[in-house]
Parts: C-alpha cells; sequence; structure tokens
C-alpha cells in the first residue's frame, strides 16, 4: 500500500463499516484488519491501480463484499472442507486467499 490516506486495523475496520452502513462480519474484519483500506485510487507495488481493501480490475467499481465473495469461493475450491471448519479459521483462510498467501 503506498497511499499516504491508508488505513490500518482497527481505523482500517471503521472506516469500512462506515461506508458499508453496517458491522462487518468476521471475514470481512480479518480482511480489512490485514489488508488495510485506502479511500481513493492509488497504485500498488506493482503499479496496478488499486482502492479500497486492496479490490483490483472490475472490483474497484464492484466493491469490497464483491471481491470479498469472489475469492472466499476461491478458498472454498481449493479447501472443499473450508464451510466444516470452525468460524475464525475459516476467516484466517479467506484473509490469506484475499491477500494472495493460500496459493
Amino acid at each position: 500500500m503506498s497511499s499516504s490516506k491508508a488505513l490500518h486495523g482497527e481505523q482500517a475496520v471503521q472506516a469500512v463499516a462506515k461506508q458499508l452502513g453496517r458491522d462487518l462480519t468476521l471475514v470481512e474484519r480479518r480482511v480489512v484488519e490485514e489488508e488495510g483500506f485506502v479511500p481513493e485510487i492509488y497504485k500498488d507495488t506493482k503499479g496496478i491501480d488499486t482502492y479500497g481493501v486492496g479490490q483490483t480490475g472490475e472490483y474497484i467499481k464492484k466493491g469490497f463484499p464483491a471481491a470479498l465473495q469472489a475469492k472466499a469461493k476461491r478458498a472454498a475450491q481449493r479447501i472443499p472442507s473450508l464451510g466444516q471448519l470452525p468460524e475464525n479459521l475459516q476467516a484466517e483462510l479467506i484473509q490469506a486467499e484475499y491477500r494472495g498467501d493460500l496459493g
């Protein structure tokens, strides 16, 4: 994250909750805590336009919930038993997939 407006940890969680108009789920919270939030489009370390919670490409316009849903689906494909695991473990595995660490 290279923007000077980047928020991290609880500040990022509060900003995303405000943007969505609701409290975050455990999975959303873990992703935001780890990824952070930037309220403007910026270039990531690879020079790719990025916004919000590390959203790139089509997800800049579709939003964080859509980006998270796509990554959660991919995590479930990698780990077929994902839905049977405890919620806190699911959250950690999905945030790892979201951030590119699981693959």
